[in-house]
């Protein structure tokens, strides 16, 4: 669901002047559960859990909104990465 998406977001950025290589690290993605703390981070969700549930649809989100974060970077005061930009998305008719 998300190919077109990135796509997309490869193209628009591609038309602004940007040189994304093929092997490049660039990967945009959606970050569906965040754990905070340093403990949390270290868990791991056992993979077959995940092989089980692979199939099920989980339902649809609408965004209305993309932050452009780089990883890696420094984070904010509750240890989130940095926004250093957004785009607010209209629905498509």
């Amino acid at each position: 669901m998300l190919a077109p998406l990135v796509t997309h977001l490869n193209s628009a950025l591609r038309s602004a002047g940007y040189r994304i290589p093929p092997s490049s690290r660039f990967n945009p993605h959606i970050t569906l559960m965040k754990l905070n703390k340093k403990q949390y981070r270290r868990l791991k969700i056992d993979r077959s859990i995940v092989e089980k549930h692979s199939n099920v649809e989980f339902g649809s989100l609408l965004l209305r909104e993309l932050h452009l974060c780089l990883m890696g970077a420094s984070r904010d005061d509750q240890g989130f990465y940095r926004s250093y930009g957004s785009i607010t998305l209209r629905p498509i008719d």
